[in-house]
């Protein structure tokens, strides 16, 4: 009987599901912890606790600067963990939310996400440069920052121009189509602004049957949807993840202190740009940390050359030719508020 207890509690503990949240110091230090733990009792949650995600030796620097606070609890179950998620979610301090290590959503997606922004036209006429600039494109960031986080922990970055920080694969938009619907739609107002041919999309994936098996031509990402009528199968190819496939790229980029993006281009592309889904605001002395650089004309025996600074902001889009040489600068530390702080942002090329 001892042995089948032991079991049996075993077995519960498997059932539960480890939920962190992360609240903002809005009320004195002191009171915080209390206030989330009253918080997680009420969704449900047992054992609230404070917890130090990266190290105790964070407390110090929390204490003294008051920064945002983490806190962890157990649902006895997936369905106690959603109830627990729903409920969190509803409250307005809440700035960051993980069950069993995965990213959710810190706050439902807004309904009027991407509406009615206007990219606007910025002519630079000595270089016959055009840069559209959308100063609140309406995008809700909490999907693609859940996106983001997730992929960053579960993939490897992509090497492109990025040195340090996380750059996914260029398939996101066919990877994510709902969390990603409202951010395409705004890039998809930019480029057709700018000429793009917005309705390319990927090459037809070529899939055989060998027998037993399921054989897929080339590198590619599978994704398999089924229902009672027929089966759908759709790839999307990674091998190099190139310029010049002619269809729409979009990936995520993660960045942190320190973190840039080298000079570089996209050729193969008549429109590349950037959403900054979280973009921290520079401190005084530091205002081109994380800033867009884009040459606008390379210096030459009859001229000096010519470039703009693009600083980044939340919600804001910038689309500029794919041709035209770029670089995001580093991300300054003084500009991350906590350990947890990063920059999020969402590139893009349309053919």
């Amino acid at each position: 009987m001892r042995a089948l207890i032991l079991i049996l509690g075993a077995v519960l503990g498997m059932s539960e599901k480890r939920v962190q949240f992360k609240l903002a110091a809005t009320v004195a230090y002191e009171t915080v912890p209390s206030r989330a733990q009253t918080l997680g009792e009420a969704a449900g949650l047992r054992e609230v606790k404070r917890v130090f995600r990266h190290a105790p030796k964070h407390e110090a620097k929390h204490r003294a600067q008051g920064l945002h606070l983490w806190y962890t609890g157990a649902a006895a179950s997936a369905a106690d963990a959603d109830r627990a998620v729903a409920q969190l979610q509803a409250d307005p301090d809440l700035l960051h939310l993980l069950v069993e290590g995965e990213w959710a959503l810190a706050a439902p997606p807004r309904a009027d996400a991407g509406g009615n922004s206007v990219p606007v036209r910025h002519r630079f006429e000595a270089e016959g440069v055009d840069v559209w600039l959308t100063r609140d494109t309406g995008v809700a960031a909490e999907p693609l920052e859940a996106v983001a986080l997730n992929l960053e922990r579960r993939e490897a970055s992509v090497e492109r121009s990025n040195v340090g920080g996380y750059h996914s694969h260029t398939d996101l938009f066919d990877a994510f189509p709902r969390a990603t619907h409202a951010a395409r739609q705004a890039t998809e107002i930019a480029a057709r602004a700018m000429g793009a041919d917005v309705s390319a999309r990927a090459p037809a994936t070529r899939v055989a049957v060998e027998g037993a098996r399921l054989v897929v031509d080339g590198d590619y990402q599978l994704a398999v949807r089924a229902d009672a009528a027929n089966l759908e199968l759709a790839g999307a190819a990674r091998a190099h993840d190139a310029d010049a496939s002619g269809s729409v790229e979009a990936w995520v980029n993660v960045s942190r202190a320190g973190h840039f993006n080298a000079l570089h281009d996209h050729a193969g592309a008549s429109v590349s740009g950037v959403i900054w889904v979280r973009a921290p605001p520079a401190p005084r002395g530091v205002e081109f940390s994380g800033c867009l650089f884009l040459a606008l004309r390379f210096p030459s025996d009859d001229a000096p050359g010519a470039y703009a600074l693009v600083a980044p902001a939340d919600r804001a889009l910038v689309a500029f030719p794919g041709r035209l040489a770029h670089a995001v600068l580093p991300l300054a530390p003084e500009a991350l508020r906590d350990p947890d702080d990063v920059r999020i942002s969402l590139a893009f090329n349309y053919p």
